[in-house]
């Protein structure tokens, strides 16, 4: 059972984590923007296009081991399960809630009793649902609003997790 009580940050939640993670005492938090540019004949260059990436989340986590070794096992088998069925995820912070995120990356060296690792969450933007004929949560379909639009095909996503 998870010893919220001794690890900062308890209460940022990834539900599908909760029971073998105890906390994250970081979380960092980004926001990045991306301009588009158009060189002009003086050297300057135009950038009045902007977009912005996706938010971006990295936690560093905690599990403790208090049984010989089996939570963290369990935690890190947790994490690569999600990472496989390639799932969103819900994220819970005292900043915020992050919908549709996914593991981007995960890393845990195995070095200390318990286990202290970093996800790296990315959210998903999804193409085509605009009209609602889609569920969110499942599919992405064809691109619209391109001169003669392209259809890419439906690309099923795992099932999301709250």
């Amino acid at each position: 059972m998870p010893n919220f009580a001794l690890i900062p940050g308890a209460e940022t939640v990834i539900s599908a984590l909760a029971e073998v993670v105890d906390g994250y005492p970081t979380a960092t938090h980004k926001l990045e923007t991306t301009t588009g540019g158009e060189p002009l004949e003086d050297g300057r260059r135009v950038t009045d296009h902007v977009v912005a990436r996706q938010e971006r989340l990295t936690l560093q986590g905690w599990v403790s081991d208090f049984n010989g070794g089996e939570r963290p096992r369990e935690a890190w088998e947790t994490i690569r399960r999600l990472h496989k069925a390639e799932v969103t995820l819900t994220v819970m912070t005292e900043w915020g809630v992050y919908d549709e995120m996914i593991i981007r990356r995960a890393e845990a060296p195995q070095e200390t009793r318990g286990m202290q690792f970093t996800l790296e969450l990315e959210e998903v933007l999804r193409v085509g649902v605009t009209d609602n004929d889609l569920p969110a949560s499942r599919l992405s379909g064809p691109a619209q609003g391109r001169s003669g639009e392209v259809n890419r095909g439906r690309v099923a996503l795992g099932e999301p997790t709250a």
